[in-house]
């Protein structure tokens, strides 16, 4: 297990499910050494939260009553820990409950070492609470982040419920009290007619009871559809309360679109005044008006909306460069000058964007950034005007690579410098017209000079961004992408072909003594490959 656990690590690779090590810090560890078990609420309680912005009882558990019940050191203590937080301890049966407000919890929730079982081991035979605890009422909490309209809806459910209780009971009891006195009247009259001495009239009392019985349940069936009538007029006078986020976006539709995306930064645009959403012509998107939204899909693109025009705001859903800039156009289009706000990563491609396109965006925070882009832009348009413009050369045709200087033979450092040396050498020889195909031969090259999957997945993350700080991509993808294709199929014929130039390729890194190193360490099995 430990053998696998350095390989995995030393190539990269992902662990294998159920490992027992892993390295971390070039170290070789257990791999549950150090890692916390993390309680969550079950599903149903987080569905709890999602709909209406309260925190649950589970979490209270998880988050308050696990600490304090790892601290009382007696049950007395416990107890008066637990009432000071609104909580209660109660035995039921073999187990026992929790109970935060009115709402039972398992004090297993919060972990194995608060269980009934576990608690008594380390407290004694449970004790219950002879003179019970003021328990302070627990209001409810709204689960971070917070809304800032979470406590006016929470108010006005609970206002809400509470109004519905109190008619529902005084209905009920209203209700009750009405069948008691027909069934009251019922019996008095049943006892009034059919009281006396009915010797020898048999067949006119039983033709008396059947038509009294008719008269009586013809009332009583009456009194049922008109109390049916009655609740069914409750509830529709006491619907049940909205959800949270349908509450949110009838009072406001931005707090709606931020309470759903919480969890992660949404991306968006925002105008200086308000401007009705109507579909506008982008080139490569085609719009879909749909209520007061107008939602714009990549044309012949399947899957949701690249981006949603809402009036006054744009919400991003893709942030690839083109729905990015097809957003920013629509939005220079209805306001001319607009805000943006989003992740950093977002606003950062925003301003290469508006460098290129000459977007006007607003953001104070923005601007220096800006101007530094279009600086930048315009001194390497300039040193490209320099330059002249040369025919065509033809593969045969091309010089040579020029020799190696005394001043590269110097070793490289780390393989970040290695790479960069590959890279400077191959745009000198092919240019800068594709990058991502010089990248991918630099990446086959540091395969043929030795070094491992992990460290030239390492090289290019790190040092393609320091290379090109202008182009917006997903390093971490782009660099996964780089090495499969160079320790893949494709990648094995590029290192058939590069075997020859392995010492030059040395030469260029400074290290041509590795060559004999490799050579001498690979003379005892000769049936394997180089390089692998």
């Amino acid at each position: 297990h430990r053998a696998i656990a350095r390989i995995e690590h030393e190539q990269g690779w992902q662990r294998e499910r159920g490992g027992r090590y892993q390295v971390r810090d070039e170290q070789l560890v257990r791999a549950d050494q150090g890692v916390p078990v993390q309680r969550e609420p079950t599903t149903a309680a987080r569905d709890f939260e999602n709909l209406t912005g309260q925190k649950s009882a589970q979490r209270t558990v998880i988050e308050e009553g696990a600490d304090l019940m790892r601290r009382a050191r007696s049950w007395r203590e416990l107890h008066e820990l637990l009432a000071e937080r609104g909580m209660r301890f109660e035995r039921k049966s073999s187990g026992a409950l929790l109970w935060v407000g009115e709402t039972a919890v398992k004090p297993s929730t919060a972990g194995r070492d608060c269980s009934m079982s576990a608690l008594e081991k380390r407290l004694g035979d449970f004790k219950p609470q002879i003179e019970h605890p003021l328990v302070r009422p627990r209001m409810p909490e709204p689960v971070a982040p917070a809304s800032p309209r979470w406590g006016e809806y929470i108010s006005g459910r609970q206002d809400h419920y509470a109004a519905k209780k109190l008619e529902h009971e005084r209905l009920g009891q209203r209700q009750r009290d009405e069948r008691g006195r027909v069934a009251r009247a019922h019996r008095q009259e049943r006892h009034q007619i059919l009281g006396g001495d009915w010797r020898g009239k048999g067949m006119v009392l039983n033709a008396l009871r059947s038509v009294l019985a008719a008269r009586q349940a013809k009332e009583k069936a009456a009194m049922r559809d008109r109390q049916q009538l009655e609740r069914a007029t409750c509830r529709e006078r006491f619907p049940s309360w909205p959800l949270f986020e349908e509450w949110t976006r009838h009072h406001s539709p931005e707090l709606a679109e931020r309470w759903r995306f919480r969890d992660r930064k949404q991306a968006g645009i925002m105008g200086d005044r308000d401007d009705p959403a109507r579909p506008r012509d982008i080139r490569a998107f085609e719009a879909e008006a749909r209520g007061w939204e107008v939602l714009y899909s990549r044309i012949g693109a399947r899957g949701g909306p690249a981006f949603v025009d809402r009036g006054r705001q744009i919400l991003i859903h893709d942030l690839t460069r083109d729905s990015v800039l097809g957003a920013l156009q629509l939005s220079a289009q209805k306001w001319g000058t607009f805000t943006v706000f989003g992740s950093d990563d977002y606003k950062r491609q925003c301003v290469a964007l508006a460098a290129e396109h000459g977007l006007r965006i607003a953001n104070p925070e923005l601007q220096q950034a800006i101007a530094g882009e279009k600086e930048r832009r315009q001194d390497h348009h300039r040193r490209l005007a320099g330059h002249t413009r040369q025919p065509p050369v033809r593969a045969r045709d091309r010089p040579r690579a020029p020799e190696v200087t005394a001043e590269r033979r110097k070793p490289v450092r780390d393989v970040g410098e290695a790479y960069a040396r590959h890279f400077e050498e191959l745009c000198r020889q092919r240019g800068r017209a594709d990058l991502s195909r010089v990248d991918a031969v630099v990446a086959v090259r540091l395969r043929v000079t030795g070094y491992g999957r992990k460290q030239v997945d390492r090289a290019i993350r790190e040092g393609a961004p320091k290379l090109r700080p202008n182009e917006a991509r997903d390093w971490d993808e782009y660099a996964k992408r780089t090495v499969d294709h160079a320790f893949g199929v494709s990648g094995e014929r590029g290192l058939s072909r590069m075997e020859k130039d392995r010492d030059r390729l040395l030469t260029l890194e400074g290290r041509a003594q590795v060559r004999e190193e490799m050579d001498r360490d690979m003379r005892p099995f000769p049936g394997l490959g180089r390089g692998r």
